[in-house]
């Protein structure tokens, strides 16, 4: 399950590109070089980030699904759902959906880069009361393929879905924007953290 980018991908990429290519380093030198394990490498030669943060948030997810916990995702956490439930993802939006819109703004960043729109009959629109919302937005991967037990409930200008709900869960929403940023300054980012609390 490819999720997101580490930062070990990026500082060891020279190092692990050359062991895919088989030119100086066994899996067990470049490990012990980069303080990794053998299995975290085999991992990342696979494409798999992050594969121990991945497996125990599958097991909390399983864990907060079988007991009906509320749930609030945010940013990765969207992404994380998506795929963990059998969705997939965009791994990099501008060269795989490139658009107008903007999705890695510049401080500060409690406020709004762009509107999404917000789906009527959903948790969100109940929570907001409203058909539009400015998000602010930090990230290069996004939902491609929605989960099937995942139903969108917001959408941007260029048609990535921004935030999604589970029918069935009393609580179990997820968005790609960062409320945690602009709660202090925006009633609506403070309202999804109030829905969360209140369930």
């Amino acid at each position: 399950m490819s999720i997101y980018n580490t930062p070990l991908e990026e500082r060891f990429g020279e190092k692990l590109e050359e062991l895919r290519e088989g030119k100086n380093m066994t899996r067990e030198q470049l490990a012990e070089q980069v303080g990794l394990t053998a299995r975290h490498i085999a991992a990342l030669e696979r494409g798999e980030r992050r594969p121990t943060l991945n497996t125990m948030e599958k097991l909390l997810l399983d864990a907060a699904l079988e007991r009906d916990m509320p749930v609030l995702g945010i940013c990765r956490g969207l992404q994380f759902f998506n795929a963990a439930l059998g969705g997939t993802l965009y791994q990099d939006l501008p060269t795989q959906h490139p658009s107008g819109v903007e999705h890695e703004m510049k401080p500060p960043f409690d406020r709004s880069e762009h509107e999404v729109e917000v789906l009527e009959n959903t948790p969100l629109y109940d929570i907001l009361g409203k058909k539009t919302f400015g998000v602010n937005s930090r990230h290069h991967q996004a939902i491609k393929e929605l989960a099937p037990s995942l139903k969108p409930m917001a959408v941007s200008p260029d048609g990535l879905i921004e935030a999604v709900w589970m029918p069935g869960k009393r609580f179990f929403l997820a968005v790609q924007w960062h409320p945690e940023h602009s709660f202090q300054k925006n009633e609506g980012s403070l309202s999804l953290f109030q829905a969360l609390v209140k369930a």
